[in-house]
């Protein structure tokens, strides 16, 4: 036996002309208008079929379609417009099956390309998610010298010039200045320190190296250094500038 689609409604291609084919202007001349509106209900209840056949029984379809048997007999044996199986238990319409097939192609090609597009989003979705949750893993080394070379760079020598005057030293220290920040560095590059950004990066180096000139010139004094010398707390745009 058939099973019936669940699908609420089913539709397929109606040809504004098909009255005037050959086979059905014979089905019209016999049983006029009320043998066409039984061939094309019969096709309907074909659409509702998983296999797009129809059990003959035609007793049963007179019944659905309220019309005589002998008329649903007619319209499916008399005029060629449906096949029997080799059982002779269904038949169907080649023609019907024609239609019905470059649809379904056409419905299958669509949901294929439906898949694969939600998988291409669920996948940019994904990679959007990790981007966000998992952050790059930071190369400690090559960060350190992008930020010691930003931080000694030309277009950062203005705050360099006041660094130098915050720290008790004259501008021909810079090179002092340099070598004291280069220690700090290849320590954090030991370490494995790393920071956020260039501006805590810039910030703890300033703060180290003031810890340092101040140590460099209370020894020369023969002075301890003071608490407050090892608090972190300067940086561009603070205090120590």
């Amino acid at each position: 036996m058939t099973t019936r689609q669940t699908k609420i409604t089913n539709y397929f291609s109606h040809d504004s002309n098909a009255r005037n084919d050959a086979k059905l202007v014979n089905l019209r001349m016999k049983h006029g208008a009320a043998g066409y509106g039984v061939y094309f209900m019969i096709l309907e209840r074909m659409r509702e079929e998983a296999n797009y056949m129809s059990a003959k029984d035609y007793n049963m379809i007179a019944f659905d379609l309220r019309v005589d048997a002998a008329l649903v007999k007619s319209v499916v044996e008399d005029f060629g417009l449906f096949v029997f199986t080799s059982s002779g238990e269904y038949f169907y319409s080649e023609s019907f099956n024609s239609r019905m097939e470059v649809k379904d192609t056409s419905a299958a090609k669509r949901s294929a390309a439906g898949k694969k597009g939600m998988a291409t989003r669920w996948s940019a979705r994904q990679v959007e998610t990790t981007a966000d949750t998992e952050p790059a893993p930071v190369t400690d080394y090559t960060t350190d010298d992008e930020f010691y070379n930003r931080f000694f760079g030309a277009d950062n020598s203005a705050n360099i010039e006041v660094l130098l005057k915050n720290f008790g030293l004259k501008p021909n220290d810079k090179p002092l200045l340099k070598a004291v920040a280069k220690d700090v560095v290849a320590e954090w590059k030991l370490s494995k320190k790393t920071h956020p950004n260039y501006t805590d990066w810039s910030q703890h180096l300033i703060s180290l190296m003031r810890i340092r000139c101040e140590r460099t010139k209370n020894d020369e004094a023969g002075e301890p250094p003071a608490a407050t010398d090892y608090q972190y707390s300067g940086g561009f745009g603070s205090k120590d500038v």
